[in-house]
């Protein structure tokens, strides 16, 4: 499996993969050669010979099939080198899972290993990571640590410029959940 990149000129200019925003590019998927819009943060903290990346990717094309992108995902999680690509890896893996309970195992240890990252990469993935573990803990009942995340996320999302639409759309999700949390008392 490969990928190609290509810049594309789109009207709108930005895609969120990964929780990254940057410039569109798209990038063909092989043997399928489908093309699929990602965002790359640089090919410094993307590398699109990451097999993470790779797996990721193909896994999100098949995503409406979960069966299929699960075991793409589980394969990013097997070819992982360190904790980002471990954090990536886990957060996608977490969508697909039979349980909530195993949903919420798999959010913890994507944010586990977001948390271990010594430089500045994870800090446009902490609000998403957030946000899904604080609704896998809304789940599970735990109210108090729900809440507590999302308001850590929505810290996170304050870090992102603010036209940034990957913040918009992560802030409305904090905004939404805390108001569930809150109006569940």
């Amino acid at each position: 499996m490969g990928i190609r990149r290509n810049t594309a000129e789109v009207s709108r200019g930005h895609s969120v993969f990964l929780g990254m925003r940057v410039p569109i590019q798209t990038l063909s998927i092989e043997p399928a050669g489908a093309l699929v819009d990602f965002t790359l943060v640089s090919l410094m903290l993307f590398d699109l010979e990451n097999p993470v990346v790779q797996f990721c990717a193909a896994g999100m094309e098949v995503d409406g099939e979960p069966s299929k992108a699960l075991a793409l995902f589980e394969r990013a999680w097997a070819s992982r080198r360190d904790d980002f690509d471990a954090s990536v890896a886990a957060h996608y893996v977490a969508r697909h899972q039979a349980t909530p309970q195993a949903s919420l195992e798999w959010n913890e240890r994507a944010l586990q290993h977001a948390e271990a990252i010594a430089d500045d990469r994870a800090a446009s993935l902490m609000p998403s990571l957030c946000l899904n573990l604080a609704e896998s803990y809304r789940k599970s009942a735990r109210m108090a640590e729900a809440e507590q995340l999302a308001l850590r996320g929505l810290l996170a999302v304050d870090r992102l410029p603010p036209d940034d639409g990957y913040a918009r759309f992560v802030r409305a999700g904090l905004d939404r959940l805390l108001q569930r949390l809150r109006a569940g008392r």
